[in-house]
């Protein structure tokens, strides 16, 4: 019975690794280095590696190409599967390499291009265009985004895993 139970925690690692590397790609520019898949951006390469024995993904750095070529890679935050759902992992590594802590001031971005990730949706890109205070019945502040499709869609504050500034409207 162990050995299934880890081969099912070995096949989450995998596909969580897969998934995440696969939203990446639609993000970052990438190159394959040595058969891995690195992204460059925010001044450095970097790429997902799976740490078998700690049951873990973590994000591995270069400086820069010659760095990767090299193999000299410094580890970041190591994130193990089983403490973590998919989009929770993903949000806390784009924090990671965006080096953000995810406290952020909803009024500085009034206005602003985002890329969000909530924890229903997963990404939208749009544009902050309302911004309301917690007030009574509310939980706290939420804002409006008009989404890049057009459509404009609310979020309460806590249902935000990840609200990145893409600069101006």
């Amino acid at each position: 019975m162990v050995g299934f139970w880890c081969d099912m925690e070995s096949n989450k690692r995998k596909q969580y690794a897969a998934e995440i590397i696969r939203l990446l790609m639609d993000h970052f520019p990438w190159e394959h280095i040595h058969h891995r898949q690195f992204f460059f951006g925010y001044g450095s390469h970097f790429c997902i590696s799976e740490i078998e024995e700690r049951n873990a993904l973590v994000i591995e750095y270069a400086d820069c190409k010659e760095d990767a070529e090299k193999g000299t890679l410094e580890d970041g935050d190591l994130f193990c599967v089983e403490e973590w759902d998919l989009q929770s992992m993903y949000a806390a590594m784009l924090r990671e390499i965006f080096g953000d802590d995810g406290d952020f001031d909803l009024y500085e971005l009034f206005g602003h291009n985002v890329m969000i990730i909530d924890k229903e949706n997963g990404h939208c890109y749009g544009e902050i265009i309302e911004i309301a205070d917690q007030e009574d019945g509310e939980p706290e502040e939420s804002i409006t985004i008009e989404l890049d499709s057009g459509k404009t869609r609310g979020f309460y504050k806590s249902e935000l895993l990840l609200l990145r500034d893409c600069g101006p409207a």
